[in-house]
């Protein structure tokens, strides 16, 4: 990690040092990254290329906002982020291609099992899906299972949401599991959708109604950030 990148680290988390609530500090650390690009492809590694850990911040694609975020809000200065980091993106943490949490479907488990997000994706109001992941060269095809909220009961879901859940798009392509993620913001009656846009090509802040509307999906999995 940059000398300059671990000061800009401290002087974030300095900012919501006397902020115990890992919601509030999700939030607020979430916020101060608003405007920042869109950038596709920001990690470096693949099954022919080592892996090197990115920890920019500066820009972000969907994935690596949350993680970074969640990194962040776990943290109290520079080093715990960067260790943070490496165990919410990669298994064992182990910096590694092969050890990274390419789907979505693994990030959340494993990370559940870390003890550090809930899944909220359950009960009468959700199905199941079951996919057959693919897309990534280099890795086997691998089959995934997982509960997703249709968006026909979105209605019921806003009384799950809290501000500083996370929320991945499970995919209606049958090779692929999730297709966006980003953070909620409850703000009343409406819920907006903090995320690494790019269509917007930047982080912004977006009704989820407006982001759900015109987009194709299998449905929505809730997840909520903890403190193990």
């Amino acid at each position: 990690m940059k000398k300059t990148e671990k000061a800009q680290i401290n002087r974030l988390l300095k900012s919501v040092a006397q902020e115990s609530d890992l919601a509030a500090r999700i939030e607020k650390l979430s916020a101060s990254f608003l405007g920042r690009p869109y950038v596709a492809n920001s990690l470096v590694g693949s099954f022919e290329k080592p892996e090197q850990l990115v920890t920019r911040l500066d820009g972000f694609d969907c994935v690596t906002f949350i993680e970074t975020v969640l990194a962040l809000a776990l943290s109290t200065n520079a080093d715990e982020f960067q260790t943070h980091l490496i165990g919410i993106r990669y298994q064992n943490g182990e910096v590694s291609w092969a050890k990274r949490n390419h789907y979505m479907a693994d990030w959340w488990r494993i990370n559940e099992r870390a003890g550090l997000v809930k899944n909220l994706t359950k009960g009468k109001d959700t199905v199941t899906k079951t996919r057959e992941l693919n897309i990534i060269a280099g890795l086997p095809t691998a089959r995934a299972s997982f509960r997703v909220f249709p968006k026909r009961h979105l209605s019921h879901v806003k009384n799950l949401i809290k501000t500083g859940d996370f929320v991945a798009f499970g995919s209606a392509k049958k090779n692929l599991d999730v297709f966006h993620t980003g953070i909620l913001i409850a703000e009343g009656e409406t819920i907006l959708l903090r995320h690494a846009s790019r269509a917007a090509k930047k982080v912004i802040d977006q009704n989820l109604n407006e982001f759900l509307k015109p987009n194709r999906m299998s449905g929505l999995i809730i997840l909520r950030p903890v403190i193990k």
